[in-house]
C-alpha cells in the first residue's frame, strides 16, 4: 500500500497544500490538492476520489482536475462520498454556475467525465483494490472518515477525516484488521482549544485524549494532518511533546510504503 501525501493542511499557503492523499497511484482520499502536486500523466491514472466532506479545502481541486482528465479515454472517475456531500458538490459547485457539471458533460468516448457514487455509512463498498467503509465524524456538516482494506494484502489504514472529539472512528480502528497506519486530522495548537471543539477539530492534547479510546496496543505510524498552516510550528511542537510512538506530521511530498 503506497500512501503518497500530495497535501496535508486544512489551509492554502506556500508550500501548505490542502488535503489530499494519494493511495498506490490510482485511489484520492479527499481532493483539496490535485494539480500542483500530478501532472497530468499522473492525474489521467486516478479511477476513484474518496470525499470525507464537502468543505473546499477537501475538494477544491476537482473542478480542476475535471478539465485536466477532459480528454483521456476509459469511464468516468468515480467521486464517492456521503449522500450529503455530494448533493452540496452538485448544487453548488458542479452547477454550471460557478462551474460546469462534469457529471453530465462527456468525453469524446461518450462517458461523462465524473460520476458520483453516494455512500452508505458502515457499509463496505469496493473502490478499485480496496474496501472502503465509511464512519461518520463529528463535524459541522456531514463528514465521514475511511476505513480502507487493500485486497491484495488484507492491510488495513483507517483514515479521520475532519473530525472532533468522537467515538465511531475509534471503535472503526479498535476493530480493523491488520492496521498499519492511522491518519488523524490535528487542527490547532492546544491554546485555541475553544476554537478547536466549536469548529469540530482536534488539538494535540484532544488527540492524546482521543487515542486512549482505542481498544488495541496500536504500535503503528499516526500519521497527523489538517494542521493549521499559520499555527504548524505551534501544533508540531506539542505533537512532539506528546511522546506517542510513531507519532508523525505529515508534510506534502512525502511518501510511505504501508
Amino acid at each position: 500500500m503506497r500512501f503518497r501525501v500530495l497535501g496535508a493542511y486544512g489551509g492554502d499557503m506556500p508550500g501548505c497544500n490542502m488535503t489530499a492523499f494519494l493511495l498506490d497511484e490510482q485511489l484520492l482520499l479527499d481532493a483539496g490538492t490535485i494539480g500542483q502536486a500530478l501532472d497530468l500523466k499522473e492525474q489521467s491514472r486516478v479511477r476513484d476520489v474518496l470525499l470525507t466532506h464537502s468543505h473546499l479545502d477537501h475538494c477544491c481541486a476537482l473542478p480542476f482536475f475535471a478539465v485536466n482528465i477532459f480528454g483521456t479515454d476509459g469511464p468516468p472517475v468515480a467521486v464517492h462520498g456521503l449522500p450529503e456531500a455530494l448533493d452540496a458538490l452538485g448544487r453548488h459547485l458542479f452547477n454550471n454556475q460557478l462551474w460546469p457539471d462534469f457529471t453530465k458533460i462527456k468525453k469524446a468516448n461518450g462517458e461523462p467525465v465524473l460520476a458520483f457514487k453516494p455512500l452508505a455509512e458502515r457499509e463496505p463498498v469496493r473502490v478499485g483494490g480496496y474496501q472502503a467503509t465509511p464512519v461518520r465524524v463529528n463535524h459541522p456538516v456531514p463528514t465521514c472518515g475511511y476505513v480502507l482494506s487493500e485486497a491484495a494484502s488484507g492491510k488495513s489504514l483507517v483514515f479521520t477525516g475532519d473530525t472532533g472529539v468522537t467515538d465511531e472512528i475509534w471503535d472503526a480502528v479498535s476493530e480493523a484488521s491488520n492496521l498499519r497506519a492511522l491518519v488523524v486530522e490535528v487542527s490547532f495548537p492546544n491554546r485555541m482549544q475553544k476554537l478547536s471543539e466549536v469548529s469540530g477539530h482536534l488539538t494535540p492534547q484532544d488527540l492524546k485524549k482521543e487515542l486512549a479510546k482505542v481498544r488495541r496496543k496500536l504500535g503503528i505510524p499516526i500519521l497527523a494532518f489538517h494542521m493549521k498552516p499559520e499555527f504548524d510550528a505551534e501544533i508540531r511542537q506539542e505533537l512532539k511533546e506528546l511522546r506517542l510512538g510513531g507519532l508523525e506530521a505529515l508534510k506534502p511530498g512525502k511518501t510511505y510504503d504501508i
